[in-house]
């Protein structure tokens, strides 16, 4: 039995492979022209059929694009909370923040588990401090 599923599992994976070796011979620009005016001669006097088929099409050839977008940004994001992560846990274990004379600490009534604190700490300055912790 799992000697018949994965030769269909091959099966279904050669078909896609070959469909799309064949278009990017032929050209997606002229596939997508080619698609267009079929829809175009078979919906002839449906224009609200030949809208959807138009906007389904050029969904499926925008995809890929689309998703490696999508992936990228991800990727992106990541990296940027990992960045924040590792400055925050820096900021955390180090000890050269020193407290600025007659600037008050935030208290830990602020329900963030101390962060303002250290964000408060790691300022340079008593404006910057009030930037970090009541951002605009």
């Amino acid at each position: 039995m799992p000697n018949v599923l994965g030769k269909l599992l091959l099966l279904s994976v050669v078909k896609k492979v070959t469909l799309f070796m064949i278009a990017r011979t032929y050209g997606f620009p002229r596939l997508y022209r080619r698609i267009m005016e079929q829809n175009r001669r078979w919906l002839r006097g449906r224009p609200e059929a030949r809208t959807w088929v138009r906007d389904r099409v050029q969904t499926l050839f925008r995809l890929p694009r689309t998703l490696a977008q999508r992936m990228q940004r991800k990727i992106r994001e990541q990296e940027q909370t990992t960045k924040g992560l590792l400055l925050l846990l820096t900021a955390m274990h180090s000890t050269e923040g020193d407290l600025m004379a007659g600037a008050e600490m935030p208290s830990q009534e602020m329900g963030d588990g101390g962060l303002a604190q250290i964000l408060w700490m790691r300022a340079p300055c008593s404006a910057d401090r009030t930037q970090v912790l009541y951002p605009r």
